[in-house]
């Protein structure tokens, strides 16, 4: 009894823990997305969870987390604007645990469409069969997530452009387009061509497709009528009006077979009318010219011609020989006369030359005479007949050439003056370009006295104010006008008489005497090494050319500062001396290095002594403009040419301006200029440039 007492109470014990409610935890699910192809972390993509739907989106890092979940089995759907969705392999969540649900999504491909206006794909572009249809659009549409590069390639030669033909389209871009097409090169019938669209998301095709209509117009020629000299009626018929119907119609006509619009001397255009058959006047024909005649008509856009030709010939008059007279002569002198005719007639023919024949003998004159022609056509003309002879009678007469023949008008005579000769007139001109041994003169005959000049020139005298021929002289030629000669070996320091002389078959004149003074001597008996010097009775001797020639006057040749021979180009690139001394050193000195012995540049404190210490007058010598440097002190002088600058493969300023290269440097803080002697003819001073621009050198010596 007891036992069974303690298994009814056990009993009971279950049967109270069996009634009490079970209690279940919750589960959780977290996780990251990423990019499948990068790893990189994914935001602001949506994460569903299934079955229960709940929804959240990542964050910046690509976390997501599902909370309170029932213990169960659930999958993860991932969608995201440009990629692909995805979904997770089943999760399994477990009372009180955390589930992880790590996920990777691909990027959506590219993807290029060909679609109408309101995106839909197509493969066909038809423009039917209508004349006026030319144009139609299309466009490519980007349905993917990366940008897509296209060309487009359309062959047809009927398809006259594409308004585009390459570009980009970025994701979700839209590029229209427009096809346009030429009808009149469709072959009959259906024309069908592909549009090959090439990108890096793959190639499309578009199939372009016209239809022509077009049939030509069909026409005949009949024969001319009313011809004269210079008009005739063309005929001509439509036989076919053609598709779509003419707008236009006439005639083309030329000298040659087969005239086309492109060779018509000139296009007859007819009115468009019901009638069938139609005609039109020309006018400006060429008497005796054959013509060529097409009747012609344009449909859409074409022209079409009669397949037929017809020819006439336009009248031609009778032709005579023209009809000239002979005017009388005027202006008669002893070497010339004017004369001339008027021709009256044409003779039916175009004069295509007239004149006037002339000759000592009155027999047989003809243009195979001696002849002066003056033009073509009719009226009057007159023309100047020269190089006669003085006192000489000339028989003349007018004649006109058409294409029958030449016709001559009356002869008439003259009889050119005597001569009336005297001895020649000149005058004598100032003396120039005056230097230690030489000087330019000249003159000026102004009338030969009626007759040649044979010759001309200079007399000249040391002793005699009056020169003649018979003392020195220089000739010049013959003639009239102005004339030069340039005398030479002339002895320094002396006054020399000059006067300018012509001579003609009366005799010799003179013109008026003047004189000039030859320069002092410059004193260059000293030398150095082989180069001669001035002792201007300064610091320094000055040599008497610069480097690079023999002549005082020579420009010789141009230096970088610093370098040592010249060349062809001179810029910054080609300049070779990077150092930067307060004053070139010898071995850097143009002088000493082209010279040799005690030579050297000058430094520009030596400039400055010449400038202070010399009179300086801008003068030219031998042709050449520069100064004259004299000293103060003892009258002696050098010469300086302006001889310009030499800058990239160019020189400039030569005959206007100096630039001379001092061995002095502008200062320490100006690596890349040094100092030069500047001048023109009204300025003379030291400046400073740039080392790499061509200068002259002129040597010193101690």
């Amino acid at each position: 009894m007891k036992r069974l007492s303690y298994l009814l109470l056990l009993l009971y014990i279950l049967l109270i823990q069996a009634c009490q409610p079970k209690v279940v935890l919750p589960g959780s699910i977290y996780g990251t997305v990423v990019d499948k192809a990068t790893g990189e972390p994914i935001k602001s993509a949506g994460v569903e969870l299934n079955p229960s739907g709940l929804k959240t989106v990542t964050g910046s890092e690509g976390q997501f987390e599902f909370t309170e979940l029932d213990p169960g089995k659930y999958t993860l759907l991932v969608t995201k604007t440009g990629y692909m969705a995805g979904v997770s392999h089943t999760i399994e969540v477990k009372p009180g645990q955390q589930a992880k649900g790590d996920l990777q999504i691909e990027r959506m491909p590219p993807a290029l469409k060909v679609v109408d206006g309101n995106r839909k794909e197509i493969s066909t572009l038809d423009f039917g069969s209508s004349i006026d249809d030319v144009s139609r659009s299309f466009s490519l549409f980007n349905d993917g997530s990366e940008k897509i590069e296209w060309q487009i390639t359309a062959n047809a030669k009927w398809i006259t452009s594409v308004s585009k033909t390459e570009g980009t389209l970025s994701a979700g871009a839209t590029q229209s387009l427009l096809i346009t097409i030429d009808r009149t090169l469709l072959n009959s019938g259906e024309n069908k061509t592909t549009v090959h669209i090439t990108s890096n998301s793959g190639n499309k095709q578009l199939i372009v497709v016209a239809t022509n209509s077009f049939s030509p117009v069909t026409l005949n020629a009949f024969e001319v009528t009313n011809i004269s000299n210079s008009s005739a009626t063309f005929h001509g018929e439509i036989i076919e009006i053609g598709t779509p119907k003419y707008t236009e119609r006439g005639f083309v006509y030329s000298k040659s077979s087969m005239p086309t619009i492109s060779t018509t001397i000139k296009k007859i255009t007819s009115p468009v009318t019901d009638y069938d058959s139609y005609e039109e006047n020309v006018t400006g024909l060429i008497e005796g010219s054959t013509y060529y005649v097409r009747a012609y008509a344009v449909n859409g856009g074409k022209t079409a011609y009669s397949t037929n030709e017809v020819s006439f010939v336009a009248e031609k008059n009778a032709i005579n020989a023209p009809t000239v007279t002979t005017s009388s002569a005027t202006n008669i002198t002893t070497s010339s006369a004017t004369i001339g005719g008027n021709v009256t007639s044409d003779g039916g023919a175009t004069v295509i030359e007239r004149g006037v024949c002339y000759s000592t003998s009155s027999s047989n004159l003809t243009t195979s005479n001696n002849k002066k022609t003056a033009g073509s056509g009719q009226g009057n003309f007159t023309v100047n007949l020269s190089n006669l002879s003085a006192g000489t009678k000339y028989y003349v007469r007018a004649y006109a050439i058409n294409e029958i023949g030449t016709s001559y008008g009356p002869t008439i005579s003259f009889t050119t003056e005597e001569p009336s000769y005297s001895k020649p007139t000149v005058t004598t001109s100032s003396a120039t370009n005056v230097t230690t041994s030489s000087a330019t003169i000249g003159g000026n005959v102004t009338s030969d006295g009626g007759t040649t000049v044979t010759e001309r020139g200079v007399c000249y005298s040391t002793s005699s104010s009056n020169p003649t021929t018979s003392n020195n002289k220089k000739s010049a030629g013959s003639g009239l006008g102005n004339f030069t000669v340039n005398l030479s070996n002339l002895s320094a320091g002396t006054k020399y008489y000059v006067r300018a002389y012509a001579i003609n078959e009366v005799g010799t004149s003179y013109g008026s005497t003047i004189s000039f003074t030859t320069e002092q001597s410059s004193s260059t008996n000293n030398t150095e090494n082989g180069h001669q010097y001035v002792d201007l009775g300064l610091s320094v001797k000055w040599a008497t050319c610069n480097v690079g020639t023999t002549k005082p006057e020579g420009y010789g040749d141009y230096f970088a500062w610093g370098e040592t021979r010249s060349k062809s180009y001179y810029n910054g690139s080609s300049y070779t001396y990077y150092d930067n001394p307060t004053t070139l050193p010898l071995s850097a000195d143009a002088a000493r290095a082209n010279w040799g012995g005690k030579w050297r540049m000058p430094t520009i404190d030596e400039f400055e002594e010449l400038r202070n210490n010399c009179t300086w007058k801008w003068t030219a010598q031998n042709g050449v403009n520069g100064y004259k440097v004299t000293s103060k002190s003892n009258g002696n002088y050098i010469f300086l040419p302006a001889a310009g600058y030499r800058d990239l493969g160019s020189l400039y300023g030569a005959g206007d301006y100096g630039y001379y290269w001092s061995s002095s440097a502008y200062g320490p803080n100006y690596s890349t200029t040094a100092l030069y002697m500047y001048f023109y003819s009204t300025w003379k001073e030291r400046k400073n440039d740039y080392k790499a621009a061509g200068r002259s050198v002129r040597p010193v010596c101690p």
